[in-house]
């Protein structure tokens, strides 16, 4: 009994040790600053390939791409990724092109 005691305190300390070192390897990285970007709706950038790809605009982070002049104005009509958000009743003051407001 005293021997599986003992297993089961060495393993207990080997996960708490491993997961200390894993939460040490988890640091955020700061993205802030100026990069250089390109919208490339028709994939251009893919067949290009990275190394031959051109960056001609700068965006700064944290930031908006339609704030920053690139991109579209989002509408009601924009096709997101899932609809939802698109409640009839809750949000319908804001459904309007004239009046879009995203709700997130």
């Amino acid at each position: 009994m005293k021997r599986y005691l003992s297993l089961l305190l060495i393993l207990a300390l080997s996960i708490v040790a491993n997961a200390s070192n894993n939460a040490d390897s988890l640091k955020a990285i700061n993205l802030a600053g100026t990069w250089e970007f390109a919208l490339d709706a028709s994939d251009d950038g893919l067949r290009a390939g990275v190394e031959n790809w051109k960056f001609p605009d700068k965006i700064h982070l944290p930031g908006i791409l339609t704030a920053q002049g690139f991109g579209e104005k989002p509408t009601f009509k924009t096709p997101w990724t899932g609809d939802g958000w698109k409640y009839p009743k809750l949000f319908k003051e804001w459904q309007s092109d004239e009046n879009f407001k995203m709700p997130f």
